[in-house]
């Protein structure tokens, strides 16, 4: 497919409203580690909780989503954003990068990032990230992500956006169709084998102004289960992966001080209960790569289960 003709897909099937469709038996392979995917996508729903998402896949409304496995994932410890992305995307726990919370934190070494990794691995495999609060997951000096940006924009990466370069949002994040528009961007340039990982800033914004469950709230996990089944149809991918980094403290409230009800999502087979590190270790595994083996040492396990 040609860069024009995958973007004008993308465009075209937001609008259209696309629906996942993901082989079961594409699953077994991988969840058996006999296997590994060439084409991955990996995405975040900032601030999904995982009674509101349940809810919405019972009553249908969420179609991409219910195509995946969808377990519970804790997200309790310091349930903000900083903390949370920064233990999904390094295997990591807080108290070995010393992100603790959205005020008290250190950058991140480039070399924790399972982007590091998988491009350390598979060097000559396609990779691209966006990320979409630039107070919370930004890139400035001092923030967790500076040295990855450092690397991605130096060539380290094939594609790499983070809001926190676009001086028109004023602080705030980016919206949905600001997202959009980037993965759209990446999507064009994207090719199999590779990974495209991204991060929207929703429903959390909208869990803080209308509150979680609210019916704002719940259309922005529509809105982001559509960017999920088109992103999905223009890149085919062996591999889903989807989770949220914290959610609400309930429905109706505007605050996640203690909110451990995150997801966890993927087009194979889960166990539920996980934690957030245990992401980017499953992650690892799934990808073929000694999860165990790196330095420092992963704090996660992989959340794959046998496929019967």
């Amino acid at each position: 497919m040609s860069d024009l003709t995958r973007r004008d897909f993308f465009k075209l099937a937001v609008a259209a409203g696309v629906t996942l469709a993901v082989s079961p038996q594409g699953g077994k392979a991988l969840a058996e580690g006999t296997d590994t995917p060439t084409s991955v996508l990996w995405l975040s729903w900032d601030g999904a909780d995982l009674r509101t998402v349940e809810a919405m896949l019972a009553s249908g409304d969420l179609p991409n989503l219910a195509a995946l496995h969808v377990v519970r994932l804790e997200c309790g410890g310091c349930s903000v954003t900083k903390p949370g992305h920064v233990e999904a995307i390094t295997g990591l726990d807080y108290w070995k990068t010393k992100v603790y919370t959205n005020v008290n934190f250190k950058e991140v070494p480039v070399k924790w990032s399972a982007f590091w990794k998988i491009k350390n691995a598979y060097p000559g495999n396609w990779c691209g990230c966006i990320f979409s609060k630039p107070e919370h997951t930004g890139d400035r000096p001092g923030r967790p992500w500076n040295p990855l940006r450092n690397w991605a924009l130096s060539g380290g990466l094939n594609y790499y956006y983070n809001f926190s370069a676009d001086e028109s949002l004023s602080g705030g994040d980016a919206t949905i169709e600001q997202t959009n528009a980037r993965l759209a961007e990446a999507l064009a340039q994207f090719s199999a084998p590779g990974l495209m990982y991204c991060h929207w800033a929703e429903p959390d914004a909208t869990g803080h102004t209308d509150g979680m469950d609210s019916p704002a709230y719940r259309d922005r996990l529509r809105q982001l289960d559509d960017a999920l089944g088109t992103a999905a149809a223009a890149v085919n991918p062996d591999l889903v992966v989807v989770y949220s980094d914290h959610g609400f403290n309930g429905p109706g409230e505007y605050g996640h001080g203690f909110a451990p009800e995150g997801f966890l999502a993927a087009s194979v087979p889960l166990a539920s209960g996980g934690v957030r590190r245990d992401v980017a270790y499953t992650l690892m595994k799934m990808l073929g790569l000694p999860a165990e083996g790196f330095t420092p040492i992963l704090c996660g396990k992989d959340l794959r289960l046998p496929v019967p």
